[in-house]
């Protein structure tokens, strides 16, 4: 066989065909599963070993798109702020259901990097979308289907994830009883491995209690390689006063900043800081610890301010005073 696989190539070369090495390698395999026939017949032996050939590259290809988010083509309107193409070249088909009281949850898509999972789901009741949210003395119908979507909860390798800002949401209805909806959540304060196990997880859809639950095992790795993080660990000191409504009186107050990480991804930039204060500040009023994001800006190096777009992560501890947050941020030049 092998000299039936030189001659192939000889007419090949002898008709100046250019084969590709990995249609040539395809070839060579294919010639060995074969009997050598007693005559050739060079073209039409020829052309149909490369049909052959390219039709197994095309069904390899096919197989190779992973990631269709059929959400996009109900919403043509989307102002999600990552793109299409971002969400499926850096995420994966899911297709996992949980079922309760007559309402499915099915997880269709996910998405992830290091500052966001993003997450696209159908929900489907046995019961039209107007029943669920009838309200028989007014006779109201059906929410806006943005604010239909779930409160959702995360664990990430049996951890429950504390604190998690729905920072961006959006549903449409594609039917008289079901939604596909989309939620973008910040989860940049963590530090979650490459490879990890995901469950999501809620107990009220359409204003219906129950349990549903799904679980699956992610690889993040492919957004990794378009992702650049750096642990900045940067500690500041802030003096100013705060006004206290309750004490109806300015204290001063040391804020202890932590710049703890920048993320550059595929799906977002972040910058995440946590703060601490001093002893005064428990004299202060509760939403004091948040009020970073109003006395700070961002600048890079050739002093362009860069614009902050979103705030979330917030997670507060009422033992040290002390407030994680993470800000979302443009940039002027991606280097």
């Amino acid at each position: 066989m092998d000299n039936f696989d030189k001659r192939i190539k000889q007419i090949a070369k002898d008709e100046n065909w250019e084969i590709p090495n990995e249609i040539d390698n395809n070839i060579s395999k294919l010639l060995k599963n074969i009997e050598e026939p007693k005559t050739v017949r060079k073209r039409p032996l020829k052309v149909a070993i490369l049909v052959a050939s390219l039709s197994i590259l095309t069904i390899t290809t096919a197989f190779a798109i992973e990631n269709i988010i059929e959400y996009f083509n109900y919403n043509k309107n989307s102002e999600y702020i990552s793109s299409k193409e971002e969400l499926e070249t850096f995420g994966s088909v899911v297709s996992l259901t949980s079922k309760d009281k007559g309402i499915e949850f099915k997880l269709d898509n996910i998405s992830v990097d290091d500052n966001y999972i993003n997450i696209f789901y159908t929900i489907k009741g046995e019961k039209s979308i107007d029943e669920y949210y009838k309200d028989h003395s007014t006779g109201e119908k059906h929410k806006e289907a943005k604010y239909a979507n779930p409160f959702i909860n995360l664990e990430v390798d049996k951890i429950k994830l504390k604190n998690l800002v729905m920072q961006e949401y959006e549903a449409v209805y594609t039917s008289e009883n079901e939604l596909k909806g989309m939620q973008r959540i910040n989860v940049s304060k963590y530090n979650i491995k490459n490879n990890f196990n995901l469950k999501i997880y809620t107990n009220e859809i359409f204003m219906q209690k129950g349990e549903w639950t799904v679980s699956t095992n992610i690889d993040k790795s492919k957004a990794i390689t378009e992702t650049r993080k750096y642990n900045v660990n940067k500690n500041i000191e802030i003096k100013n006063k705060e006004y206290s409504v309750t004490e109806e009186k300015e204290f001063d107050v040391t804020h202890y900043l932590n710049i703890d990480k920048v993320i550059i991804s595929p799906f977002g930039n972040e910058i995440v800081v946590k703060e601490k204060v001093d002893a005064d500040f428990t004299k202060l009023d509760a939403i004091a610890p948040i009020h970073l994001d109003s006395k700070f800006a961002l600048v890079d190096e050739n002093n362009n301010y860069l614009e902050i777009v979103g705030k979330g992560s917030i997670g507060h501890d009422s033992t040290t005073n002390g407030v994680t947050n993470s800000f979302e941020f443009k940039l002027k030049d991606k280097d």
